[in-house]
């Protein structure tokens, strides 16, 4: 069986970049599902709502005080979004991945969502996979070809988390609007860039802009230059829409959400 290469390794002299600047924990708590609303989505165009923020009015300005929800599994996730692609670009290579709900059909008695599933890198990988309505579990997967069911259809699951990752390793963190934005000035500054309507395939969004830039002095991000996030917040649910990060050598890696169609229940609320 295939398996995805990524997401790919970060720049070793940039890690620390991507956590809370004072600890070591990089794994959010998974937070309860609850029913997320959003507002049906009015433009694709791009267009700019609110200017750059000088250093000091990101220490006075006002944000939303609240946390994300997000996605805690497979069947979570395709109720919030029936397709979705991202991609991590750094200077050597880029992965992309992709799934696509096709549709619903019972498998051993269950009700199912079968989905098709893309990874690619340097090859292309394509699998169709049939996840439980009930648990999130995946029932049956088919793989070049081949289909399996049972225990060999679960071990599909760990590969799968990979799609959480715009719900979960960035979105899905309350301090994307809490602590990293009272990061102290011996860490460095996070500037608020304002808002943007930004056209993700059939779906418009506003997305919230950050920028971080270390003090130089601070140990820990000694060699990196700055990282940039944006995140789309609907109602509850948080969706990374951009990540990147440069260090000193002038090394990139960047994580974008390319297309995202939002589930009818979220834009119905």
């Amino acid at each position: 069986m295939l398996l995805p290469r990524g997401p790919p390794e970060p720049i070793p002299t940039t890690t620390t970049t991507t956590s809370k600047p004072t600890t070591t924990e990089t794994t959010p708590t998974t937070p309860k599902t609850t029913q997320r609303t959003a507002t049906t989505p009015t433009t694709t165009s791009k267009t700019t709502t609110s200017s750059v923020a000088s250093p000091t009015a990101t220490r006075t300005a006002t944000l939303p005080e609240v946390g994300y929800l997000s996605p805690s599994g497979l069947a979570d996730l395709v109720k919030v979004a029936t397709s979705m692609t991202y991609q991590w670009t750094s200077d050597a290579e880029v992965w992309r991945y992709s799934y696509e709900v096709l549709g619903e059909e019972t498998v051993e008695g269950v009700g199912t969502w079968k989905v098709k599933v893309q990874f690619t890198n340097e090859e292309t990988q394509d699998f169709t996979v049939w996840i439980s309505q009930i648990d999130g579990a995946v029932k049956q997967a088919e793989v070049g070809g081949s289909t399996v069911t049972g225990e060999m259809a679960g071990y599909m699951e760990g590969t799968l988390g990979v799609l959480m990752v715009p719900f979960v390793a960035f979105g899905g963190y309350g301090w994307a609007w809490q602590e990293y934005w009272r990061v102290p000035s011996d860490i460095g500054i996070v500037t608020y860039q304002g808002s943007e309507t930004e056209s993700l395939g059939p779906t418009s969004l506003t997305v919230e802009k950050f920028r971080f830039d270390p003090n130089p002095l601070y140990e820990a991000a000694k060699d990196t230059k700055y990282v940039e996030w944006g995140f789309a917040k609907l109602d509850d649910l948080g969706i990374a829409t951009h990540w990147k990060v440069e260090n000193k050598k002038g090394e990139v890696l960047i994580f974008d959400l390319v297309s995202v169609t939002l589930a009818p229940s979220v834009l119905s609320g």
